[in-house]
């Protein structure tokens, strides 16, 4: 089980429409902003395509845990934060 901490923001979404998702199964987006401010992977072992089953929520769709993180077969290596700030942004 991974908790969620401060400062960072976890949302799992829906693979085909890319929208945040309050149950089950999605796709995996994070952000981590460091002091510069700037949007960063919380570890790079999480990429763009992993996925992960979602066990809390706020209101606001963000997930306060999840686990259950897999790696979607055949996904390129690309960093997640960037799409998950867009999501925040929705």
């Amino acid at each position: 089980m991974f908790e969620v901490g401060p400062g960072s923001k976890v949302y799992i979404v829906d693979p085909v429409t890319e929208m945040p998702i309050r149950q089950g199964r999605g796709l995996l987006k994070t952000i981590n902003v460091y002091e510069s401010g700037n949007p960063s992977a919380s570890n790079v072992s999480l990429v763009q395509m992993d996925s992960a089953e979602i066990f809390g929520i706020n209101d606001g769709f963000q997930v306060t845990q999840f686990s259950r993180v897999s790696r979607v077969a055949g996904a390129s290596i690309e960093g997640c934060a960037y799409k998950a700030v867009e999501i925040a942004r929705v």
